[in-house]
């Protein structure tokens, strides 16, 4: 560690906010990083792409010493980390309050729940009670999706393609769409199975602790089809809406159905036509989805009945 004594993180003056200076990392006599040297600024995005192998995750777990480098310099604010000496732990939990991580899926821990994952960095780093930590996990998905659901689907898309996409990034009116779209669907599934999984009576969590099942076979034996049978009728009057609410989607440019029809009757002049066409094949798409969502919901409630 540098003679500098951590503090904030905040960069000063126009120093960058996070300097990488000759990182190399070696596992034996492979060199999975060669003297990589970075800067970035407050306020820039910097996206890090390559194939496979090539050091990313490796560059990313050098930043907050989750992998040590074997040497080179890591500046971040104020906080300056050198391989040659050890940082201390107070100087670890200095540099990893401000560095936030989304570990890839074989990082996560198996025996533990998402919620459990997403909160003990909590816990850990900044030193909070289990209690805090989930509450405020809680707050945070309850507060985005109450955001998404409360705010109409036409206002999303005209956020993301017309906002986001005039003023920062270029996206097309298809992934707009599908954005906008997408995000509003979470939002909704998420409640919805979050009402299915607490209607299942609690004797069933009970009884499949008590058989001593793994946390993957309760879920897939004993939760899971209660799940899915009380959770299915929603979903699948949720998604025959949004179907139709894919229309909404026509006002940013997205080439489907009620765009179509839009375009054809200003051509034709046959609008009356047109239009029951378009409704038409609404209805010929949802039939069999509602269909198929009856079928099932019959055969779950027989299965269970048994």
């Amino acid at each position: 560690m540098s003679d500098e004594t951590p503090g904030s993180t905040q960069a000063t003056g126009d120093a960058p906010l996070l300097r990488l200076d000759g990182i190399f990392k070696r596992y034996g006599a492979f060199e999975a990083l060669s003297g990589v040297d970075l800067k970035v600024r407050t306020g820039e995005v910097v996206a890090i792409i390559g194939p496979s192998g090539s050091g990313k995750s490796t560059l990313l777990r050098c930043i907050n010493q989750l992998e040590p480098p074997t040497s080179g310099r890591v500046a971040l604010g104020n906080v300056v980390i050198e391989a040659e000496r050890e940082p201390s732990r107070k100087e670890l939990m200095q540099l990893r309050r401000s560095v936030g991580m989304v570990f890839q899926s074989f990082n996560l821990f198996p025996h533990l729940t998402v919620l459990r994952n997403v909160s003990l960095a909590q816990e850990r780093v900044i030193g909070r009670s289990r209690k805090q930590a989930d509450d405020a996990i809680r707050y945070l998905g309850a507060a985005l999706t109450l955001t998404l659901r409360a705010i109409p689907p036409i206002v999303w898309l005209f956020f993301i393609f017309f906002g986001i996409g005039f003023g920062y990034l270029q996206i097309s009116p298809f992934a707009a769409g599908a954005i906008g779209l997408g995000l509003i669907t979470a939002a909704n599934m998420a409640e919805i199975y979050r009402g299915a999984l607490a209607a299942i009576h609690p004797g069933q969590w009970e009884a499949a602790f008590a058989l001593n099942l793994s946390s993957r076979h309760r879920f897939i034996d004993v939760i899971g089809p209660q799940l899915l049978r009380v959770a299915l009728p929603s979903g699948a009057t949720y998604a025959i809406g949004l179907l139709k609410d894919s229309a909404i989607s026509s006002t940013i440019g997205v080439n489907e159905i009620a765009f179509q029809a839009y375009h054809t009757s200003q051509r034709t002049f046959h609008s009356l036509d047109v239009y029951a066409i378009a409704g038409l094949l609404y209805i010929l798409i949802s039939l069999p989805m509602a269909w198929a969502t009856r079928w099932a919901d019959i055969r779950l409630r027989a299965r269970v009945a048994r």
